[in-house]
């Protein structure tokens, strides 16, 4: 006599993550499964164990606040993310590293108190930095910003103590109150003629700084070089 074989039933997928929420891995290396909640193209939470992390392909957005004050990732390669949510890697102090690829537009306090992050080299493809978005970077020490970036929010790097250069391209029209202030350790910058506007306080606190301009521009505030060392260069 046979004996019958019983069908083993399958487990459900835990309610909060729906079938549209998983993305299949496009290699063994990467960390998804149910680590990322997804919602049609935008990354809504993280819930893996932290480490160096890749972005799931075909995420173009993360969500507001979605790996807020996490305090176990410390590397991470956005992919195809083009959106970074306001406070999306807020107080997130163990991350070191992050690898922007596609990025046009950095939130408004993306990446505020980032304690540790040490190198940012910002895309081509960026056309926005917002408010505060590097804020309290105290460990950060260079930043590259590639031509194309239009806009630099207000305090966007103010207090990253420790910034001792940063390469800010042509394409720069903008530069938002407080942008550089008690940045310390920074000793040159080079604002270009196709500015059109700065705020206040821009560099306010930055006690050994040398500011290299072409010209002034019609909407520079009036305190722009907050006591700075100044060189017009022709």
């Amino acid at each position: 006599m046979f004996q019958s074989r019983s069908t083993a039933v399958p487990k459900e997928a835990p309610s909060l993550i729906e079938k549209k929420d998983y993305v299949q891995p496009q290699n063994k290396n990467e960390n998804i499964s149910l680590d990322f909640v997804v919602n049609d193209n935008e990354l809504i939470r993280y819930n893996g164990a932290g480490g160096s992390i890749v972005i799931p392909t075909g995420v173009k957005t993360i969500k507001d606040k979605a790996f807020k004050n996490n305090k176990n990732i410390t590397n991470i390669k956005l992919s195809e993310v083009q959106i970074i949510g306001n406070y999306a890697f807020d107080g997130c102090e163990n991350l070191r590293a992050v690898t922007f690829d596609n990025v046009i537009v950095i939130g408004n306090s993306a990446f505020e108190d980032c304690c540790v992050l040490d190198d940012v080299k910002l895309p081509k493809s960026l056309r926005k930095i917002g408010n505060s978005a590097f804020e309290g970077c105290v460990g950060l020490r260079k930043a590259s910003i590639l031509k194309g970036c239009t806009s630099i929010g207000n305090s966007a790097f103010e207090k990253c103590r420790n910034l001792e250069s940063i390469k800010m391209p042509d394409s720069v029209t903008e530069i938002g109150g407080s942008a550089f202030r008690k940045c310390s350790v920074l000793r040159r910058i080079f604002l270009h003629k196709g500015i059109i506007s700065l705020g206040d306080s821009i560099f306010d606190d930055c006690v050994d700084l040398t500011i290299e301009y072409q010209r002034i521009g019609q909407n520079w505030n009036n305190d722009w070089n907050c006591g700075c060392n100044i060189q017009e260069v022709k």
